[in-house]
């Protein structure tokens, strides 16, 4: 039996046109770098028989509202061209954000509360792919001196097909490095005030759920309640 090696990973992440439809991403125009992967390919909640019988022992359980989920780390870091949208634009849209490119100027990425997008996960474990389709989730994000700044994701989404596949050919070139966090590189105004900072983290705190109806299944962002911490130095008073 050939030894499978967990690091020997490729992700990719593509929008989808039709909820929980593949969109079929490949490695060459969807490869997500990333870090500090944890990825749990069926999860959900279990219902129980429950039966009045001459006997002890456990009756066995239903697997319902199955779901699997991805947790992972990316890297902060633009395209290096103005209005060309980062690599991990696609990953902001799956959470809630809406993207406004303008061409040669900027993209911007802002909350928005309906008509949230979906993507699909290929998770390809050295040779062994999961995919999961209508991919939606939740992000926070984390500065910190000398460190390389980072979002963190939360996604579920419905299981699809699991299949040996060989690991993908993937470009890695839209993945540019990251400068740390630092007084040459970063710079922080708090409602206005240019602040001295030790660390600032936010977190959209979207509620993430798997729904089950008749005739339909969907992940859905059915709320928001982000929040936020700074960690300033005070103003140093004149003596």
């Amino acid at each position: 039996m050939a030894t499978r090696r967990w690091k020997k990973l490729a992700a990719l992440l593509k929008m989808e046109t039709v909820y929980g439809t593949d969109a079929v991403p490949t490695g060459l125009a969807n490869f997500i770098q990333l870090s500090d992967a944890a990825f749990t390919p069926l999860a959900g909640d279990e219902e129980a028989r429950n039966l009045l019988q001459p006997k002890l022992g456990h009756q066995g359980v239903a697997l319902t509202g199955e779901y699997g989920q991805f947790d992972f780390s990316v890297e902060i870091a633009g395209s290096g061209v103005a209005g060309t949208a980062p690599a991990w634009g696609p990953l902001l849209r799956s959470c809630g954000f809406s993207e406004v490119i303008t061409a040669a100027t900027d993209v911007q990425y802002d909350l928005i509360n309906d008509n949230f997008e979906s993507s699909t996960i290929y998770y390809n474990a050295d040779k062994v792919n999961h995919i999961l389709v209508g991919c939606r989730g939740t992000v926070s994000l984390s500065l910190a001196p000398k460190r390389i700044p980072k979002f963190r994701f939360s996604v579920k989404g419905l299981v699809g097909t699991i299949a040996d596949t060989p690991l993908p050919a993937v470009d890695q070139t839209k993945w540019t490095k990251p400068l740390v966090v630092n007084k040459a590189n970063t710079t922080m105004s708090l409602h206005g005030w240019s602040a001295i900072a030790e660390s600032l983290d936010i977190n959209t705190g979207s509620q993430v759920n798997k729904l089950d109806y008749i005739g339909e299944e969907l992940v859905d962002i059915g709320d928001r309640a982000g929040t936020g911490t700074a960690v300033v130095r005070p103003r140093r008073w004149p003596r």
